[in-house]
């Protein structure tokens, strides 16, 4: 069990460490492949993706983002 412990906290690490790299796509748009100062939710500096690829990306995650919200909102109303 304690190694599996110490497995779970390497691979943070790991993960945390690599998105430490990635420009903030809502602070630095540009630094990100974005051809406008305007905040997004994914970031690509090699410009792997077309910009329509990146545009439904985005608003699947607005979506998502948007249902996490609705969700802890209810659960708020709820266990009131």
């Amino acid at each position: 069990m304690g190694s599996l412990k110490v497995y779970i906290a390497c691979v943070l690490m790991l993960v945390i460490g690599a998105v430490a790299l990635l420009p903030d796509p809502t602070m630095q748009p540009r630094k990100c492949g974005h051809s406008t100062d305007k905040p997004s939710r994914i970031c690509d500096p090699d410009l792997l993706l077309s910009s329509a690829a990146k545009q439904r990306i985005d608003k699947l995650l607005e979506d998502i983002e948007v249902l996490f919200y609705f969700i802890r909102y209810r659960f708020i109303i709820d266990c009131r």
